[in-house]
């Protein structure tokens, strides 16, 4: 199960100051009326979808979690209490059709249970169809209780609800299609569809960028930097993917070690297929800044805005991010966004379409290193990758 974004906590609900009107102190042999109330009434209304939702890998709905929460002196006995949606909209809204949600009309609660969660499940095929921009809205009301009070201040609640920034957010607006994909299942990398670099010379002159680099085993990639005497330098290792894209969705999955002398790093990126840098910009997802920290870095290269010749960049630095451990990096690449995931959790976004990439880029993975004499071989390795783009 795919649970996102659920924000809300019942406990810091309670010990956030709202105020019930009763107490579980039986002093005296007092008690006020024990009463039930919707408990995103408490919150700022009105209460935003996709603010708060969860969705089921497979499932034909998006569930907004609601609760009702009983207070006052009691047994906890079972009860009923009747959902009612008004005929009210939020101000710049319509009124969510009936062929759009599935709710409850009674809330049934089990013996014993302070607060009864229930969902407003919010149909799929509605959501995705073409909205035009329209918003819609939800005005729930508690009415009928079988027992208790109905605390009215806190009884109703606004739900508005935006279809395109829910489907957006949930990951469902888009129909991804796999343009490429590399599991290294094979015995060695595959020179049909990736070019490895064989050059006299690593980056800024030193080293050796040869295929010697490169190893698969066990369905993983291994780019490792080491001495080798018949060169005599440090050798390094660069690959390229043969296949240009522009925009998508990029992924992979990736751990490098350590290197105890702060000598040799390693970057998993795209670079421009027209070669023309820094003009048609750089993407560095997976970037060693320092070799000796299990920090990673993120960078976004492009023109500068007044001399398309000169280089600059914007940066994210992955704190408290053990590169040393597996992890997942997702990069959704559009004309006018770029939001990069780690581990299925969206960490950093990009807006400014002058700093994005607008050309086909190519997937490469590479190492260097700082000296040319090093002392201990270091290894980046990598799952897999893939590449895909939006369904047309």
């Amino acid at each position: 199960m795919k649970i996102i974004k659920l924000f809300f906590s019942l406990v810091a609900l309670l010990a956030g100051g709202v105020t019930t009107g009763c107490s579980d102190n039986d002093s005296d042999d007092q008690k006020e009326a024990p009463f039930i109330y919707l408990t995103q009434a408490a919150f700022d209304s009105p209460y935003a979808v996709p603010d708060n939702y969860k969705y089921e890998d497979g499932a034909d709905v998006i569930s907004v979690p609601l609760s009702i929460h009983r207070a006052g002196l009691d047994k906890l006995e079972a009860y009923s209490v009747k959902l009612e949606v008004l005929d009210e909209t939020i101000e710049g809204t319509e009124k969510l059709p009936e062929e759009g949600y599935v709710l409850p009309d009674v809330i049934n609660s089990s013996e014993g249970v302070r607060t009864c969660e229930f969902n407003l499940d919010l149909n799929l095929d509605f959501l995705r169809e073409d909205h035009a921009g329209k918003i819609y809205s939800l005005v729930l009301v508690l009415s009928n209780p079988s027992k208790y009070v109905v605390e009215e201040s806190l009884s109703k609640v606004e739900i508005r609800i935006d279809p395109i920034a829910l489907l957006k957010d949930s990951d469902l607006y888009y129909e991804w299609e796999l343009l490429f994909s590399e599991e290294f299942e094979e015995a060695d990398v595959n020179t049909n569809v990736w070019s490895i670099y064989d050059e006299e010379y690593g980056h800024s002159n030193i080293g050796v960028l040869k295929p010697e680099a490169f190893s698969v085993k066990y369905g993983i990639l291994n780019l490792t930097c080491y001495m080798d005497p018949k060169y005599p330098r440090v050798v390094t290792g660069g690959m390229k993917h043969k296949t240009p894209f522009t925009y998508g969705r990029i992924e992979f999955r990736a751990k490098s070690m350590l290197d105890p002398d702060g000598y040799v790093g390693g970057v998993i990126l795209t670079w421009p297929a027209s070669e023309r840098w820094p003009q048609d910009g750089e993407m560095d997802f997976y970037e060693i800044l320092s070799p000796q920290s299990s920090v990673l870095n993120t960078f976004i290269h492009h023109p500068d805005f007044m001399d398309p010749n000169k280089d600059v960049h914007v940066q994210y630095t992955h704190t408290g991010l053990d590169r040393t451990q597996w992890h997942t990096f997702r990069v959704d690449w559009f004309p006018d966004h770029l939001y990069l995931y780690v581990d299925n959790v969206k960490v950093w976004e990009l807006t400014d379409v002058r700093r994005i990439p607008q050309t086909a880029h190519r997937f490469v993975i590479q190492s260097g290193s700082k000296v040319n004499v090093i002392n201990n071989p270091v290894t980046l390795e990598v799952d897999y990758v893939r590449v895909y783009q939006v369904r047309q």
